[in-house]
């Protein structure tokens, strides 16, 4: 194995909400960092302190994807940059769109007509369930391919508690190029990062950490990383209020001022997932 970690999410913005200060532990400790984004970022959605909106996709995927160079820059990280669609996507006259297996259709379920106007290329969800089975999926092969040219010591892959379709599709993808590469190379563990503290909040799967990583002294630099995402309201004091609770209620449970939480699963001899 290389001296490198591998976090591989969704969108811009989802490393620094569930991993950020981990990766930025391991970036000060001198690893190699890859900071992955699988979408084209086209969700438009935008935010700052005086609006609450939606941006064209064609206009906001500039925008976001400087945002998540500039993330990566952060961290001192090399970024990759997919290009899958996103779940939603707007038009320049502000009407929302989800593709359908009938074609797009509005919010509200109106069918809507696939002009310039909208972005083309496979949808994320599309990507994570293309041929029969996971060795027969193109996508899953590509980021096998990255995974094996980094032979990173820990890959950290998407947490799914949100139901967000793109997340549960790139939480399918990463996790099936894990266990291809491991069958290749000797790769690290694959850490699924647990969001949430607090015992009443529903999550799916529900699993319980089995790994914790003080990263007491990193939270600033996963707040610098998160605020370059002002485009998703990273800069806004509430994102980092939210991180801070994440931080101190998993810190709680480890007796440290700041913790993230990960389900970690681990390469078999067979080349298979092993249960940690």
């Amino acid at each position: 194995m290389n001296r490198s970690v591998v976090a591989i999410m969704a969108h811009a913005d989802d490393i620094e909400y569930y991993a950020g200060a981990t990766f930025a532990k391991y970036a000060a400790e001198g690893y190699r960092m890859l900071y992955g984004v699988l979408s084209r970022c086209n969700s438009g959605w935008t935010k700052s302190q005086k609006e609450n909106g939606y941006v064209a996709s064609l206009d906001v995927i500039p925008q976001r994807r400087a945002e998540a160079q500039a993330a990566a820059r952060v961290y001192g990280a090399e970024l990759f940059q997919g290009d899958f669609l996103e779940n939603c996507y707007t038009r320049r006259d502000g009407t929302r769109i989800v593709p359908s297996f009938t074609g797009a259709v509005g919010i509200g379920g109106e069918r809507i007509p696939l002009d310039r106007d909208l972005p083309s290329g496979t949808l994320l969800g599309v990507a994570a369930g293309a041929g029969e089975g996971w060795k027969d999926n193109r996508f899953v092969r590509e980021i096998a391919e990255l995974l094996v040219e980094w032979e990173p010591e820990l890959v950290i892959g998407q947490e799914t508690s949100n139901f967000n379709p793109d997340h549960l599709a790139a939480a399918v993808i990463v996790a099936a190029a894990w266990v291809q590469a491991s069958t290749r190379k000797k790769i690290g563990p694959y850490w699924i990062p647990v969001a949430y503290p607090a015992p009443d909040t529903f999550r799916f799967p529900p699993f319980e950490p089995t790994q914790y990583v003080d990263v007491t002294g990193h939270e600033s630099k996963c707040i610098e990383a998160m605020s370059c995402h002002r485009s998703q309201g990273g800069h806004l004091d509430s994102t980092h209020a939210h991180l801070r609770t994440s931080w101190a209620g998993w810190g709680a449970r480890r007796g440290v001022r700041s913790a993230e939480a990960f389900y970690a699963v681990y390469p078999s001899a067979s080349g298979g997932p092993a249960a940690p």
